[in-house]
């Protein structure tokens, strides 16, 4: 069992059932929070793709939300692109990332559950 992949996926299970509640609300963390979160995600896919060999069934989207992340997470972080406050804050939009965070919290749950048994 992976005790620290396991460790670091408690805090992704909280901070994705917020990002998306707040998501269905049409409200997104600001990038004070945003910038911290996306560079502790990109560590907790590092480090379950340096540790965990799962089942293709959770390989395959731990390797797609790896490479979301590591893309994603990387120009968020440095502010590239930037996104538009008006399309930012557009509720529509926001749900349907809140379905993406739902998906991968889902996922979390599921490679958490597979790291248990």
């Amino acid at each position: 069992m992976n005790e620290a992949l396991l460790a670091m996926g408690v805090p992704m299970i909280a901070a994705h059932a917020v990002m998306a509640t707040m998501g269905f609300r049409g409200r997104s963390v600001g990038r004070g929070v945003g910038i911290p979160i996306a560079v502790y995600e990109i560590l907790y896919y590092a480090v379950a793709l340096a540790t965990v060999i799962p089942p293709l069934p959770l390989a395959i989207p731990l390797y797609a939300f790896a490479a979301i992340h590591f893309a994603g997470g990387a120009a968020y972080a440095i502010g590239r692109p930037r996104i538009p406050s008006g399309v930012a804050a557009r509720a529509d939009l926001l749900r349907y990332y809140a379905v993406y965070e739902l998906v991968e919290l889902v996922f979390i749950a599921a490679l958490s559950m597979y790291l248990i048994t």
